[in-house]
């Protein structure tokens, strides 16, 4: 079931690709071989059913598609690399008002301007420093809490990755359900999370509202919640919590 789940979503959005590079980490080579024959499947069958259509949308989204979320920041787009450039450099956007075809400009000129090529590796390294606990938990964690790290990993991505749109907030819910099963404190954090993810909603009515750099603080709410459910995660996956040590006591109760 986890390897047609991956399968499809891979089909559906390309990015999930990512996901899949968590089974040889979690060592789990047999979701990761099916996973593999499953995504060949799904392309190959969209080949052959209309092999011009792919074509031509494979070469959009490997051409214009990338070429366009990797140079345009998005005010939409929840990416941490994304968020970085609308805080730090100044920004020029048109968002959508409360009627069809109301279209509001929105100029925020922060009191700084970095250069694009110091956001970007100031973004690299940020991603680098999450990285590690992902790659220390999946190594260490047991077989029962892998599932997870998977969660975990589906977090970063949307950190990580280029164009991560509101909507992709969905992908939050499983990692909310694992920490809702956890206690009262975990419940806590979801609440506010969730909360958070509301107002990511609301990205455009802050934009025209807030200046810089209120404004673009705001467009981070969805970031912010990935970040909490992150890091919940790693503090209930950490090493102190599998193993509870038990003292030796001898028949007169002294310590072993």
């Amino acid at each position: 079931m986890a390897a047609l789940a991956g399968g499809l979503a891979v089909g559906t959005k390309l990015y999930p690709l990512t996901w899949l590079a968590t089974f040889p980490v979690l060592r789990r080579w047999r979701e990761l071989a099916l996973s593999g024959l499953l995504v060949v499947a799904i392309f190959a069958l969209g080949f052959v059913v209309s092999p011009s259509a792919s074509r031509d949308y494979g070469q959009y989204l490997f051409t214009e598609r990338l070429a366009t979320a990797s140079e345009v920041t998005s005010v939409d787009d929840q990416a941490l690399i994304a968020w970085l450039d609308r805080l730090v450099r100044p920004q020029t956007f048109s968002v959508s008002g409360l009627g069809v075809d109301e279209r509001t400009t929105v100029v925020w000129s922060p009191p700084w301007a970095v250069d694009a090529r110091v956001v970007r590796w100031a973004g690299y390294i940020l991603l680098a420093l999450l990285l590690l606990p992902c790659l220390y938990l999946s190594l260490r964690v047991a077989r029962e809490q892998q599932e997870a790290v998977f969660y975990l990993w589906v977090l970063y991505g949307l950190l990580a990755l280029l164009h991560i749109e509101r909507y992709n907030h969905v992908l939050l819910l499983p990692a909310m359900a694992w920490l809702w099963s956890r206690g009262d404190l975990q419940r806590r954090v979801v609440v506010v999370a969730y909360a958070l993810v509301g107002l990511s909603r609301l990205t455009h009515l802050w934009a025209m509202l807030l200046p810089a750099p209120w404004g673009p603080l705001a467009s981070g709410f969805g970031m912010y919640a990935v970040l909490m459910l992150g890091a919940a995660l790693v503090v209930n996956l950490w090493p102190s919590k599998w193993v509870s040590p038990v003292k030796r006591t001898h028949g007169t109760g002294a310590p072993a």
